[in-house]
């Protein structure tokens, strides 16, 4: 390209352009950094879950072990409950982020590849209200627990602070579903998908 001694080069690409005015950054971009974000909290929140898994499996253990001795672990009964919210609310984000869900694809695969962007427009459509219905109860739970003071019956563990962790796991879920919409929405407009960063980064064991 031909420039005159002492006029200044353009800038680079996503800086500006030869009139001053920024260029517009790529569609879908700000959803590729949703998904990064979400799978990095979901990767957490996972980890979380295992933590909870690694706990009900000692407590059993533990419990079994000194029954032996005539000795029992207090409200264990109680943790292994309790313990079974995180390790099941905390991981479901996880699941969908890296796509790891099991899916019944016998009819799903006769479609053509428009369809298939309207089935999963649908089921991520539906799923997201579903699954923000449910985050709705679990506040309703939570605050009802804690208005009663409602806790376990041995360790007199507070109830309510499992519902607001369920409802943190199923709120987690439902920024990852909007996120699968939003990609399902490009998909249906036949325009790229942006990354797909979190199925490709669930590649990794725990």
């Amino acid at each position: 390209m031909l420039t005159f001694a002492g006029m200044p080069r353009a800038k680079a690409r996503g800086a500006g352009n030869l009139y001053g005015r920024k260029e517009k950054p790529m569609a879908g971009e700000w959803v590729r950094s949703l998904e990064k974000g979400l799978y990095a909290v979901s990767k957490v929140a996972g980890i979380i879950g295992a933590c909870a898994l690694i706990v009900m499996v000692m407590v059993i253990v533990v419990d079994v072990t000194i029954r032996l001795f005539d000795i029992g672990v207090p409200g264990s009964y109680e943790i292994v409950e309790l313990a079974m919210v995180p390790l099941v609310f905390f991981v479901i984000a996880q699941v969908q982020a890296r796509k790891k869900n099991i899916d019944m694809d016998l009819l799903y695969v006769c479609f053509s590849k428009r369809g298939r962007a309207v089935i999963d427009l649908l089921i991520h459509l539906v799923s997201l209200v579903l699954f923000v219905f449910f985050t709705y109860a679990s506040v309703l739970q939570a605050m009802s627990n804690y208005t009663v003071h409602e806790a376990s019956a041995v360790l007199l563990i507070p109830l309510y602070l499992f519902n607001v962790l369920a409802a943190l796991g199923l709120g987690l879920l439902c920024l990852v579903l909007l996120a699968d919409l939003f990609t399902s929405i490009r998909r249906l407009k036949g325009e790229k998908p942006p990354g797909q960063e979190m199925a490709r980064a669930g590649e990794y064991n725990l």
